[in-house]
């Protein structure tokens, strides 16, 4: 499975908002540089919360979500 696929079926199960630290930690896709990377040129796919909390260390950091749950959040 790609990075790609990875990171988003791990957001798609979670519905929840992630740091990239937590991301990479969690579907194991390192560096966590590659998170970043995937995330922004895929941005029809992720979505960024500038100041938000992520959901699984709890620090207010730039945190990521699938698109659909965009509608759901607060940025």
């Amino acid at each position: 499975m790609k990075n790609l696929e990875k990171i988003k079926c791990f957001l798609e199960k979670e519905e929840k908002c992630f740091c990239d630290d937590c991301i990479s930690l969690l579907t194991l896709v390192t560096p966590r540089q590659q998170v970043n990377a995937i995330c922004r040129k895929h941005f029809d796919i992720f979505y960024s919360y500038k100041t938000n909390l992520c959901f699984y260390c709890k620090k207010k950091k730039i945190t990521r979500s699938v698109q659909k749950l965009k509608q759901n959040s607060f940025d």
